[in-house]
């Protein structure tokens, strides 16, 4: 029998002014890249689909910046960027331009990261939640299974937005 513990996390204001400066800054990656593809010789399938995964792909970093944090957001565009182009997609002419603009959306995001080496995420998750490079809710999570030294102890995990 299992003996359910509820936690709840108070989803923090976003600070607008980073989360917007970086969609800006991101947007604008986004319009440049769809704008050297439009302006290539690629063919028409080429262009619409260079058009669609960088859409794609600038949808779920906004995503991961706004629920999960800077950080997480930079580690998702850096596992992107890390993806060979043969496995990215079938080969079309685009896709340079789309790998292109993930590299840039890496930039983009590190300037936003601590530089310093000896900081890591985590060492101070209030300092990390400020700063938005963790939300609350991501914060919650990790507190949650802090709490469990063993894993087994821990049937499962059910996340519910209310």
């Amino acid at each position: 029998m299992s003996t359910p513990k509820f936690r709840y996390y108070e989803d923090n204001v976003v600070p607008y002014a980073l989360f917007n400066e970086l969609a800006k800054k991101l947007d604008a990656l986004k319009e440049q890249h769809q704008l050297s593809v439009t302006n290539s010789d690629f063919t028409k399938s080429a262009v619409e689909s260079a058009h669609k995964k960088i859409s794609k792909t600038f949808q779920a970093l906004i995503f991961c910046m706004e629920e999960l944090g800077v950080w997480l957001a930079l580690k998702a565009a850096e596992s992107l960027s890390s993806i060979d182009i043969e496995t990215f997609s079938w080969g079309n002419s685009g896709d340079q331009i789309v790998k292109k603009f993930i590299s840039a959306t890496v930039l983009t995001l590190q300037c936003c990261v601590p530089s310093d080496p000896q900081w890591t995420i985590g060492d101070n998750m209030n300092s990390d939640m400020e700063l938005r490079l963790l939300t609350s809710k991501v914060s919650c999570l990790i507190d949650c299974l802090l709490e469990y030294k063993h894993f087994t102890e821990m049937r499962c995990i059910v996340f519910v937005e209310r």
